[in-house]
């Protein structure tokens, strides 16, 4: 572990960081990074902590911290890059409250990090929400304007049962988080994301555009 020795020019908090300082910071970062990981690895298989006036913040593990703080030019547009949708699409909306790790976590003796890792979950898929709705107004848009652009006639009513169809699967899909905040015994979050992503589908599919052909 290396150790960190502040400077006078660290100290003062007049002037410029000097570059030597946040390379000194850099390098502690790293190790106090490597040190958490370590630590993390070895409670996962098993080892336990020493009763005592010290012991370790296991839900603070778990959470995401910023990893990379001392860091360069070129990979801060690159960490501060807005979330995407993960290539498996709504799925993995399903995963992050399906609480297996969790699950694996509390089977291990890790009570309070499974605790942590349900709030985590729930904080990611609260990020992931606006970016799949999104997804899928723009989608309902687009194949809604290639339908007139091909000369498929869609009436007022059809258009307003539409969107009030999206909006209700949207609903069920914001409520999802809560569900699983409350343990409600009856509904399973999942199942309700597993729905609202049925019901926006289903609209969506009927509104694909027709072939030229088909015309």
């Amino acid at each position: 572990m290396p150790v960190l020795e502040l400077t006078p020019n660290m100290l003062k908090g007049k002037g410029p960081i000097l570059q030597k300082d946040l390379e000194q910071l850099a390098t502690f970062q790293k190790a106090f990074r490597d040190v958490l990981n370590y630590l993390y690895a070895q409670l996962l298989d098993g080892r336990e902590i020493e009763p005592g006036k010290r012991t370790v913040n296991i839900p603070a593990l778990m959470f995401q911290f910023p990893r990379i703080i001392i860091t360069t030019e070129f990979e801060v547009p690159c960490s501060s890059k807005r979330p995407e949708i993960p290539p498996d699409g709504f799925a993995s909306m399903q995963k992050l409250l399906s609480d297996r790790e969790a699950a694996k976590l509390r089977q291990g003796g890790f009570r309070e990090a499974a605790k942590a890792q349900r709030v985590a979950s729930r904080i990611t898929y609260r990020i992931l929400l606006p970016l799949y709705v999104d997804h899928s107004r723009d989608i309902f848009r687009r194949r809604l304007l290639d339908n007139v652009a091909n000369g498929q006639k869609t009436g007022d009513g059809r258009l307003i049962l539409d969107m009030l169809k999206m909006r209700y699967n949207v609903i069920k899909l914001a409520l999802a988080p809560t569900i699983h905040l409350l343990r409600l015994p009856l509904v399973d979050p999942c199942t309700l994301v597993k729905s609202g992503m049925r019901g926006i589908a289903f609209v969506l599919n009927q509104l694909a555009p027709l072939p030229p052909e088909w015309k």
